[in-house]
């Protein structure tokens, strides 16, 4: 018995098509199909290969010691006798006096001395007042100011076993007639890395 051929109609479009035809479509759609698939494969296979890229970094950081400082001596201008005109009093670094002019100077000087320590070859900040006023003891109301003469900064030596000093002197104003008394004031000085 003859095959008789299977007649499909595409509802919308009106076409006859006979069951080779429909194959033939079938076929080549299908082609279609497991070409665009294999295409969305590679793509996703491509970019899921990239290669990473990676970089490294060192994390750092940098312990000092506790910084730590003692009073060795104390700023000692001597003993003055005040003079009809207003003076210098020059303290040196070294603790010496410069000659006075004016006023007579008498008795032992010191400079200011501190013993330092921290971390070796470390450079710290030195701070002081800068000009400190010195006070009457006995009587309020006179006073004479000091020029101090501290260094900025300094360098600690030996990891700190062994301090580092730091010694700084000053120029003290002494006013005509300037009263009898004994002048003081007590400063801070204070380093920092």
């Amino acid at each position: 018995m003859a095959e008789r051929p299977f007649r499909a109609s595409i509802v919308g479009i009106g076409e006859q098509l006979d069951r080779g035809d429909l194959d033939m479509k079938n076929s080549t759609l299908l082609a279609a199909l497991a070409a665009s698939a294999l295409v969305a494969t590679g793509l996703g296979a491509t970019s899921a290969q990239a290669a990473p890229a990676t970089a490294s970094t060192n994390a750092r950081a940098r312990v000092l010691k506790q910084l730590t400082i003692t009073r060795v001596a104390d700023l000692n201008f001597g003993t003055i006798v005040s003079g009809a005109s207003a003076s210098t009093v020059v303290i040196a670094d070294d603790g010496t006096r410069a000659p006075c002019v004016g006023i007579t100077c008498t008795g032992a000087t010191s400079a200011a001395a501190f013993d330092v320590t921290g971390s070796n070859s470390t450079v710290v900040t030195v701070t002081t007042p800068g000009t400190v006023t010195l006070a009457n003891t006995t009587t309020p109301g006179p006073t004479m100011t000091a020029t101090l003469s501290a260094p900025a900064t300094m360098t600690l030596n030996n990891s700190g076993v062994s301090p580092t000093p730091v010694v700084f002197g000053a120029t003290l104003n002494v006013g005509a007639g300037q009263a009898d008394s004994a002048y003081e004031v007590l400063f801070d000085v204070t380093v920092n890395y």
